[in-house]
């Protein structure tokens, strides 16, 4: 396949000195010393950014997306982006990075897929090792400026792995503020969801429903009035996978925000009957998490993130924002992630589930 069409920068020697001399580990150590040292970075070899656009708004607006992608390794490897509407996997591109290399798209589902409309992207590299950087966001231009919704600030937004409920909180939509909410199946299965919309005082206002298809994405405004509300995002379907967000826009400027979903799975959630108390096991040396299911990160009797696993039998350990995902296994032996000291060894079986077989956090 043909190298998409991008804006190129090479890092040249003297902007590679630059880089260097602010992130060594990055250019300078081997993954598992990255590993080792505590995450500052956001280097991951798949990545998904759940909400794109190349496509006209309301008030004149143009929405595109920009995208950055930084290989701060010593390996050139191509990355294959996939691109999901609501019909599913619509385009597929590859992307060869070489290494130290950076490239920039200001329309990236013109470029990479000559395509107009919005959508979710997913992009996985050839192997573990091969590690990138990433940023995105969802643009405007107008006489007044550019307006923009960050999508991806280096972090990559974690997915929902359960039938249990999801929220976004504080959302708008009146004469000042509109908001559009979007889901993204992330199974190969079928799904129906159910966003419930209530206000402040824990009244039901609007109710809606996406039905997808296997790995579709779909995008819905609010047309309800409300003033610092509540979306309750609820699955039903086949699939359990999703990403949940939430893009409120400013009526004048077109300037927007956007929000995942949070999950109630520590606690009781407030407003009224909206939420309900879940209860999660905490994970242990011992434990086998099955496709869907999860576990609690402990740290001194307070729970630190999550061991999650999704329908495609994918682990993923999230900890205070960082999300590590693999396909096969988790060896962590006093890691520093984030502030934490982490020892986690977990492995997929036959099955698709996994077993925990080493298991401790401090700090």
């Amino acid at each position: 396949m043909s190298r998409p069409e991008h804006t190129l920068t090479r890092l040249v020697a003297c902007w590679a000195a630059v880089i260097v001399l602010c992130l060594p580990a990055l250019a300078e150590t081997s993954v598992p010393d990255r590993e080792s040292r505590e995450v500052g970075n956001a280097l991951f070899w798949q990545a998904v950014i759940p909400a794109t656009a190349n496509s006209p708004g309301r008030f004149g607006a143009h929405y595109k997306t920009r995208v950055v992608i930084f290989n701060p390794t010593s390996r050139d490897y191509t990355i294959t982006a996939r691109l999901y509407n609501a019909n599913g996997q619509a385009r597929q591109s590859e992307i060869e990075i070489d290494a130290d290399e950076y490239l920039v798209w200001d329309n990236f589902l013109e470029a990479v897929f000559d395509y107009r409309g919005g959508g979710a992207v997913w992009l996985r590299a050839d192997d573990e090792g091969d590690l990138f950087y990433m940023t995105a966001e969802v643009y405007t231009d107008s006489d007044n400026g550019r307006f923009s919704t960050t999508v991806v600030s280096g972090i990559i937004p974690t997915f929902v792995s359960s039938s249990q409920p999801d929220f976004n909180a504080g959302i708008n939509a009146n004469r000042n503020r509109r908001t559009n909410i979007g889901v993204w199946n992330w199974e190969t299965r079928p799904s129906s969801v159910e966003a419930k919309v209530f206000n402040a005082s824990g009244a039901l206002l609007q109710t809606i429903r996406f039905d997808l298809k296997a790995e579709a994405w779909q995008q819905k405004n609010i047309s309800a009035s409300v003033s610092d509300g509540l979306v309750r995002w609820e699955i039903n379907g086949e699939s359990k996978t999703h990403y949940f967000y939430a893009v409120e826009v400013d009526n004048k400027s077109n300037d927007g925000t956007l929000n995942w979903s949070v999950n109630g799975s520590t606690g009781s959630v407030g407003g009224g009957d909206i939420g309900e108390s879940r209860q999660t096991e905490d994970c242990a040396v011992g434990s086998v998490i099955e496709a869907g299911g999860e576990c609690n990160l402990t740290s001194g009797g307070s729970t630190v993130g999550r061991f999650t696993v999704d329908g495609n039998s994918r682990g993923c350990l999230r900890i205070e924002g960082l999300t590590l995902c693999s396909e096969t296994g988790h060896n962590y032996n006093a890691t520093r992630l984030n502030q934490y000291t982490v020892t986690f060894v977990a492995s997929k079986r036959d099955d698709g589930s996994w077993e925990i077989t080493m298991h401790s956090i401090s700090g």
